[in-house]
């Protein structure tokens, strides 16, 4: 770790903890913290008749039992969540079928029934208790490099929608819809310590509390240490380190909720020789590093008579730190060496759900975005002078009506956003729809049918930035190539669903889904000029497949899931890109199989053990172009499994109440020693191979 910032980082968190935890204490010694009976229960264990009738948000922003949701969504529950090996959200979405999680070497990439190159979650929306989250100025999660950015002990339950979803989130959702619903002190009630050790000389230290503070009010905190290692060979070669603080507070006040996220992070630098001349290398700042602060806000109201509600949802995000230029381009200019301002996001909406019509559930919203690149979309000086924007602001306005037909045995959804145009005029004003149906033939048949469109504008840096990036020995530097004449891509999307429910035993899923994409945003790549230029291909693309789920529940003891995707790929229609090239189709396997087992032993012990395999798949040619002597194939990554369980053992010993408080749990990853790189770059991506971790977690209620 670097010595000169990380005793600054390590002081203030061991200080705030201590003062945190001596105020929580006294808490706890004067007040009960009985779980909340409305739902605590609930984060604890579900039967498979409560998980179907448990209520999510998306994709209708209208709460809806889990069985008849008028998409294909998937929810991850508290109690797997707890149970999972998974440390992060973006492992536990592994889990999740048509979701395709990757390492680049810096970041974690997330895609759904997707294809693409660039290393950020751009096509996927992610909300935090339904308040956008994704990066203002990249378009993907709002931290880079990320190994974690959000402490999955601070979630109730996350919902995955696959399928555009723009006609009522807007920008980003172009592929799909994450919502991390995060958990109330009403609902945590109980203060909770825990300490993880293990590989890549990792460890974590936490406390977590939360509360009633009378009647419809609660406080959850929670705050986290964290030193790892990010888990591919070329940060064990540098041996570099990642370091982090992260703080997470939400108070809930009758039908106010306010929270606040703050992460302070750093990551050792690299340096990689160069063979163009002794002692040359491609270096990176000293240290790498980042403060974001999330500030987010909900307000629901509602009439007596349950005819009309309201809620409003406003946040304010920011990030200060490293330029892009401090890993990719510190040659090109010493300013990039030191942290810079990246910006803001302002977001805020206002929704009303209208039920005066019988047979109709009206849906009216309106929403505002402003978005704010800061002062990292500096650009090293080009051939032809960009005309850079920014920031600009946004308006849009959003309409659903659900209508109940046929003694509620038939249930349509009818959406419709108008995005008007950037300010200043970036892009123009968007009209966007979506249709869907939900058909209950019977108590146990569900039938799903959906189109809809989505649209993705490109981001900040896609528009404007130009730095350069290393290739693999024995290559020149690449250098990324703006271009402010970039359209957004779109998508049309149909999709058809069965689902079946054999009570008590097993539900099962089937979805078919049939995507065209339109203007699609490719990084045009070339070895001789040693550019990655970013443009719309003026081919579509076509995206068609499936997915397959089965869930089993038994009596308590022990639950089951199995699941099954499939995705094809084709171009539609003839042209090639700037340099010559067809559409490519990168980091998306055919096939995706997802399986798990989870068994508790009274209060004793709980195991859990999850496959994840995924098929292989190419990566850009520009990669493979660099790295063999200018091959223009494209590049074929193996296939790999990873294989994962956690045991967690709850012995009958306390020391100040409770009767099985402390938990002891053992973690093996990747059993099967796979190393394979789940992404191609001019770094050493091969993943880290078999790893364990021990964590003890002491609870008081």
């Amino acid at each position: 770790m670097c010595s000169q910032t990380k005793p600054i980082m390590h002081t203030f968190f061991t200080r705030w903890l201590g003062a945190l935890a001596v105020a929580l204490l006294i808490n706890v010694s004067s007040t009960s913290l009985l779980m909340a009976s409305s739902g605590g229960e609930l984060l604890r264990q579900m039967s498979l008749e409560q998980l179907m009738e448990y209520t999510v948000k998306v994709p209708s922003k209208l709460a809806t039992p889990l069985s008849d949701v008028p998409g294909s969504v998937s929810l991850i529950t508290y109690d797997q969540i707890q149970n999972s090996s998974a440390r992060t959200i973006p492992e536990l979405l592994r889990l999740i079928p048509g979701v395709h999680t990757r390492w680049n070497p810096m970041v974690q990439s997330i895609e759904i029934r997707s294809f693409g190159s660039s290393p950020f979650t751009s096509k996927v929306l992610l909300l935090i208790d339904g308040v956008p989250f994704n990066s203002w100025n990249k378009g993907g999660f709002p931290q880079h490099p990320g190994f974690d950015f959000f402490n999955i002990d601070n979630v109730k339950h996350i919902e995955v929608m696959r399928g555009p979803a723009s006609a009522l989130y807007g920008e980003n959702a172009l592929n799909g819809v994450i919502n991390i619903v995060t958990l109330t002190g009403s609902e945590f009630a109980e203060t909770n310590v825990n300490v993880l050790l293990g590989a890549r000389e990792s460890r974590s230290y936490q406390l977590t509390h939360g509360q009633d503070l009378g009647e419809n009010s609660s406080i959850f905190i929670s705050s986290r240490y964290e030193e790892t290692q990010l888990p591919t060979e070329f940060w064990r070669e540098q041996n570099s380190y990642t370091e982090a603080i992260d703080v997470f507070v939400k108070l809930v006040y009758d039908q106010l909720q306010l929270s606040a996220y703050v992460r302070k992070d750093q990551l050792d630098g690299f340096e990689i020789p160069l063979p163009f001349g002794e002692n040359q290398v491609f270096a990176s700042s000293e240290v790498v590093e980042q403060d974001i602060m999330i500030l987010a806000g909900k307000y629901t109201t509602e009439d007596n008579d349950g005819k009309w509600s309201m809620e409003s949802n406003f946040s304010y995000s920011t990030r200060d730190g490293s330029h892009c230029g401090s890993c990719h381009a510190i040659g090109d200019s010493t300013e990039f060496s030191g942290k810079t301002d990246h910006g803001h996001q302002l977001f805020g909406n206002l929704q009303f759900n209208l039920s005066y019509f019988e047979q109709h559930q009206i849906l009216l919203g309106a929403e505002y975005r402003k978005l704010d690149s800061g002062d990292s979309i500096d650009v090293v000086e080009t051939s032809e002078p960009l005309h850079a924007v920014q920031a600009y602001d946004k308006y849009s306005l959003f309409v659903q009506d659900k209508m109940d037909l046929l003694d509620s045995k038939l249930e349509v959804y009818a959406g419709l956003r108008y995005d008007a145009s950037t300010s200043p005029e970036l892009f123009g004003s968007e009209l966007v729809p979506r249709l869907a149906m939900v058909a209950k033939p019977s108590e146990n048949v569900r039938l799903r049918a959906s189109w809809g469109q989505a649209t993705r504008y490109p981001s900040f840096v896609e528009l404007y930035q130009n730095i350069g990036f290393f290739g693999p020995p024995g290559a020149p530097i690449v250098r990324f190539k703006p271009n402010e004449d970039l359209e957004p891509e779109k998508i049309d999307s149909f999709e058809l669903g069965l689902e079946y429910a054999f009570k008590g035993v097993a539900n099962v899923k089937h979805n078919v889904f049939y995507n065209e994409i339109t203007n699609p945003i490719i990084a045009a790549a070339t070895l001789t000029s040693g550019t990655i230029g970013f443009e719309n291909h003026p081919a579509d693309a076509t995206v068609k497949g499936f997915e397959n789920e089965v869930l089993f529940r038994s009596d308590g003891r022990w639950d089951a899931f199995i699941n099954w995707s499939y995705q094809s790929n084709e171009q539609s229609g003839v042209g090639t890109d700037s340099l010559g090239n067809p559409l490519e189709f990168t980091y998306s396997p055919k096939h995706k199989v997802n399986m798990g087992f989870n068994y508790r032993h009274n209060e004793l012990a709980n195991l859990n053990v999850d496959l994840v395999w995924r098929d292989k798949y190419y990566a850009p040619r520009i990669w493979n172009a660099l790295a063999n002597q200018g091959d223009p194939t494209p590049f074929e990554l193996d296939d790999y499994a990873y294989i994962n369980f956690k045991l967690a053992l709850m012995p009958a010993w306390s020391i100040f109440n409770g009767e099985r408080p402390l938990t002891i749990s053992i973690t093996g990853t990747n059993l099967g020693n796979d190393t394979p790189r789940e992404s191609l770059t001019g770094a050493n991506g091969e993943m880290i191979g078999r790893e364990f971790w021990l964590e003890f977690e002491y609870t008081w209620d």
